[in-house]
């Protein structure tokens, strides 16, 4: 475990194994930020905002691994775009050529790439132009560029316990002079109406209070604005800049504690069950007008 200075006199603590990680979260005080990478965090015990979304189907399916994603794969390569150096980005990841694998010549180059990015995250020349096109609004929207620059510390961690169960939130950026969250998305909508929808249908609602509540908790930030900017995967690469309002928090907090609740009551009794009992079916209202 090593200590980063976000700032005179606030300081993180960085995990790279997740053996320490467990053992600090059983022996030690874990306030303030943390510094941890994305798989690390992802295979840590307490429970996220999307281990939160797994009770809305069943207590079961929050034991459920979740499966590779290639959305996932995209949106994490972005958010590495945006925090890390092109050096250490080209370090993870490799954009793949465009050859015909079934020809000798082509067979020869993918043998080559392959042997050279043995560990990297291999993404598609689809992918690559991609990024490249929401890259654009990093530099040429001024909102964004003004936002990402100054004193800003990107990929932070916390930590709360709550009747001895402990939950987790990583943001992905912190604007510690201001005391705002920014929060990237990547959307396939092609209109500011269509990305506001999806918000809450996605539960982003959920994951601005759940983040905002153990942000405050862990590290006694208060926080001025959430700002969520939802980049566009395809041409023209629009990007929408969303800052919450209080309504927000209200709806993701009666969305999320429910659970959180839940969560607690299946890790005090080691129980997580399926739905259980029966249910009524009643007929939808669309087909009620054939009876």
């Amino acid at each position: 475990m090593t200590i980063v200075k976000l700032r005179p006199g606030v300081e993180a603590e960085t995990f790279t194994l997740l053996e320490d990680l467990e053992t600090a979260l059983l022996t030690t005080d874990m306030r303030g930020w943390k510094r941890i990478s994305d798989p690390i965090y992802h295979a840590s015990s307490p429970i996220s905002r999307s281990g939160l979304l797994k009770y809305r189907l069943s207590p079961a399916n929050y034991r459920i691994p979740d499966a590779d994603n290639r959305n996932f794969l995209i949106g994490r390569a972005f958010h590495d775009r945006i925090s890390l150096t092109a050096e250490a980005w080209e370090g993870i990841y490799a954009i793949a050529p465009n050859v015909d694998k079934r020809k000798k010549a082509g067979k020869e180059i993918w043998a080559e790439f392959t042997k050279v990015n043995t560990d990297k995250e291999i993404l598609t020349q689809a992918e690559g132009d991609m990024l490249d096109g929401m890259a654009r609004n990093l530099t040429e929207d001024k909102d964004v560029r003004e936002l990402l620059t100054g004193k800003i510390a990107h990929e932070l961690a916390c930590f709360t316990l709550e009747d001895n169960v402990w939950t987790k939130a990583k943001i992905d950026a912190w604007r510690w002079e201001e005391h705002v969250v920014i929060e990237f998305k990547t959307t396939s909508c092609a209109s500011l109406e269509d990305f506001k929808r999806s918000f809450f249908n996605y539960f982003y609602d959920i994951q601005v209070a759940f983040y905002s509540d153990r942000i405050t908790g862990a590290t006694g930030e208060p926080i001025k604005d959430y700002i969520v900017l939802g980049f566009e995967k395809n041409p023209p690469y629009k990007v929408y800049k969303l800052i919450m309002t209080g309504d927000v928090y209200d709806l993701g907090r009666a969305r999320y504690q429910p659970l959180l609740e839940q969560h607690k009551i299946c890790s005090y009794e080691n129980f997580w069950p399926e739905n259980e009992g029966y249910n009524h079916l009643e007929v939808p209202n669309y087909l009620l007008k054939q009876i």
